[in-house]
């Protein structure tokens, strides 16, 4: 999976929370997904073109104190995405 690069579905939109969180939400169904700021970072570093390779490494610097299992849970975090038809995996 580290080589796919994952590309969102358009026309979806991210809202800000106050709290730091987001809802990213699909206006042709009306269904929300919560994003937490993790979430976040790598919603908005997906464009089609960045492997999960390249975002693992980016989320290693952006955040400190990164822990080990980041992959696992960024893969879990994809597929989940791919699941809901929110991201393609190209």
């Amino acid at each position: 999976m580290l080589e796919l690069r994952p590309l969102p579905r358009a026309g979806l939109v991210l809202r800000r929370e106050h709290d730091d969180w987001a809802v990213l939400f699909d206006p042709d169904t009306g269904s929300g997904f919560g994003l937490d700021p993790v979430g976040i970072f790598l919603w908005e570093s997906m464009d089609g073109r960045r492997r999960v390779a390249d975002l693992l490494e980016a989320l290693r610097g952006h955040f400190a104190q990164v822990p080990s299992q980041v992959a696992d849970e960024v893969q879990g975090f994809l597929r989940e995405l791919q699941e809901r038809d929110l991201i393609q995996l190209l």
